[in-house]
């Protein structure tokens, strides 16, 4: 069968979405609905001097009742992917198969996308009909439907990602997220193309366009990871992974600047490395040498890899040092001209990021989910640090000459200052927290050892049997 060519996991999920009541019931609303909008451009194109305020309002119509099923359906069915199979105990079966976690997430997402497609393809003829009324631009039109198919990717992405969590708060998350970027996306996407057609050099071109679909696949791919993750087996390494593809942002961003970009490439990049950072600062430590093999059979090059990729937490800071210092060197070298705060906004940043993880280090906070602790560690800094800054403001409001001589900016460096001292003296109380890495790549370097013999004594053997008798 031809199926047989494509992912088990893939065709169950299709064969079992397509009979679903969910994607029925969207695709037949969708026509009854699309019918609609047709049979309003037809009455409006009957008015001789049809005002371009209804031509806008139709077209609006028109996309809004596209978008909820591609937005906000479609993603919506991705947030009980995982968690069904969790539940039903039946992803120790799919590991039987020798499908990885890694297949597993892919799939439910690829048998949802693969229907998203489906029901924009069903919209095609309707934007062929709107164009020959001559109401709309076709290349347009085709480039919405495009983006919104690719947004519902990325959405779907994130919502299976999230499905994947015990935690009630982040599956919560998973269904508010299409309905957040339900209009956000469109929006902003609106106001791009508002400021391209007023004059505005950095609206939405090819280049712009081509830099958000790379950056968007990559963090797709990284919600891959993080769902696979999540259901696989802890000997799997999936966050070499993630920090390789944080890594290769980083890159990106690089090479965008290099090839003549605009300074806000700079900020953009700097706000999408920040998730990576926190993901490996919150990673539990997990003492196993097998995970370790890999960088030791590539020598002193992969043991220094080593120290950034291992999964857990102690490489996680030296991994969120090093790409902090890749951002300010790029800074630097690119003559970028901050705004007023933006060093202390940087450097803040980091204190906070690596303030919790100092704090759950030294066991301030025994918990067993690390990832859940370090963010509500993390929310609660910023929530005080908020509440103080504007409780400072609303006082100095109405008492000014009591904080004439306190500047804004001296009292950010301070907060910084300090956040990053405590983190220090913290991590300075633990000790040395990188021997647990220097431990492990010894007890990897064991396990080889029984290898790198037994092959030796193999190619003896074998040179043995060849040589003549003596």
């Amino acid at each position: 069968m031809k199926s047989d060519w494509l992912s088990p996991i893939l065709i169950k999920e299709l064969r079992q979405g397509l009979r679903a009541r969910v994607f029925e019931g969207s695709f037949i609303l969708l026509q009854v609905l699309m019918v609609l909008t047709l049979i309003g451009s037809l009455i409006a194109q009957t008015d001789r001097s049809p005002s371009p305020d209804d031509a806008a309002m139709l077209t609006g119509l028109f996309w809004t009742m596209v978008g909820i099923p591609v937005l906000l359906v479609m993603p919506l069915r991705g947030a009980g992917a995982l968690r069904g199979e969790i539940d039903g105990n039946t992803l120790e079966l799919m590991f039987l198969t020798r499908l990885s976690s890694w297949r597993i997430v892919v799939g439910k997402w690829a048998a949802l996308f693969a229907q998203t497609c489906l029901l924009v393809c069903a919209v095609l003829p309707y934007i062929m009909l709107r164009y020959f009324l001559g109401a709309v631009e076709l290349v347009m039109e085709l480039r919405i439907a495009f983006f919104m198919l690719a947004l519902s990717g990325l959405l779907m992405g994130l919502t299976v990602a999230l499905s994947a969590f015990r935690s009630r708060v982040m599956r919560g998350i998973s269904y508010m997220t299409p309905f957040l970027l339900l209009w956000l996306g469109p929006a902003f996407y609106g106001i791009l193309f508002a400021m391209r057609s007023a004059g505005f050099a950095r609206g939405p071109g090819l280049g712009w366009m081509a830099a958000a679909l790379v950056f968007g696949f990559i963090v797709l791919l990284y919600c891959f990871e993080v769902g696979a993750a999540r259901i696989g087996p802890a000997a799997e390494n999936h966050e070499t992974r993630k920090r390789l593809l944080g890594l290769l942002a980083l890159m990106l961003g690089i090479g965008a600047v290099l090839l003549g970009a605009d300074a806000e490439v700079h900020y953009f990049t700097f706000a999408l490395i920040l998730p990576v950072c926190l993901d490996a600062l919150c990673r539990p430590w997990q003492r196993l040498p097998v995970l370790a093999v890999p960088f030791q059979r590539r020598g002193v090059v992969g043991r220094i890899l080593g120290w950034l990729f291992l999964p857990g937490w102690p490489t996680g800071v030296f991994y969120t040092f090093f790409m902090f210092g890749a951002v300010a060197l790029l800074w630097i070298l690119s003559g970028l001209s901050t705004p007023d705060g933006g060093w202390t906004f940087f450097f803040a940043a980091l204190a906070l990021l690596l303030l919790p993880t100092a704090i759950m280090g030294n066991q301030v906070l025994r918990t067993e989910h690390l990832g859940a602790t370090y963010i509500g560690v993390l929310m609660g800094l910023v929530c005080a640090g908020g509440t103080a800054l504007a409780l400072l403001s609303l006082y100095a409001a109405f008492h000014p000459m009591v904080f004439d001589w306190i500047d804004t900016s001296f009292v950010l460096a301070a907060s910084m200052l300090g956040a990053g001292l405590v983190a220090s003296i913290l991590f300075v109380r633990r000790g040395p927290f990188w021997r647990e890495i220097v431990d492990v790549h010894a007890e990897a370097a064991t396990l080889l050892r029984p290898r790198e013999a037994a092959a030796a004594l193999a190619d003896d053997d074998s040179m043995g049997e060849g040589s003549p008798a003596g």
